[in-house]
This record gives C-alpha cells, structure tokens and sequence, in this order.
C-alpha cells in the first residue's frame, strides 16, 4: 500500500526549504525574491489542494484544512511584493507553514 503522507512530505523538503529561504531574503527588501516565494508556494500549494483523504495522520490532516488558503494568502502577499503580509501568512502562530513539520514529523529528512 502506498504510503500517501511520505510521498507528499517528499515532494514538499526541497519547496518547503526554498520557500523559507526566499521568504527571509524577501524581507530585506530584493524584489526578485518575491518570484522565487511565489514558485516554492506554489509548489506546496499543489500538494496542499490534494486534501487529507486516504491519510490517517492527525496532524497532517490538520495542516492540509489550513495549508491550501496559507499558502494562496503567501502567494497573493508576493505577488503585491508585500513582505509584511508575506511574513505575516509564512509566520501565523495558528496557520503558519510551521505546522507542515508537524504534519511530516518522523518522515525521512523532517
């Protein structure tokens, strides 16, 4: 049987760890930065828009409710190259991106 919450983890490492790079470099104020948030969000958005279904982990499936609206919220944020805004949605101490390492905590390079 497919394990559904490892292989989305995986394909969120590489994205996850370049969206938190480019979102602390676009709070110095490169504009180019903002491009490289929107491509990382998107990227994890695709895989939040995949929903819970077929996984039965409590905190992934807290995290994907709230994900997909996080990160369209980042997107929208780069998009207006609004760094307040993008910090702010990157940052929530409710439904920040933190929340996708609970989601794939014990999951190979989590």
């Amino acid at each position: 049987m497919t394990d559904l919450r490892a292989e989305r983890c995986e394909r969120m490492v590489q994205p996850i760890i370049d969206l938190t790079a480019s979102v602390l470099a676009s709070q110095v104020g490169n504009l180019d930065d903002f491009d490289d948030v929107i491509r990382a969000a998107e990227k994890v958005l695709d895989v939040a828009e995949m929903g819970s279904f077929g996984i039965d982990d409590a905190a992934y499936i807290e995290w994907a409710g709230a994900a997909p609206a996080t990160f369209r919220r980042i997107i929208e944020a780069a998009e207006r190259k609004d760094k307040k805004a993008v910090w702010l949605a990157f940052a929530d101490p409710v439904t920040g991106v933190y929340r996708v390492s609970a989601a794939c905590a014990g999951l190979p390079r989590w």
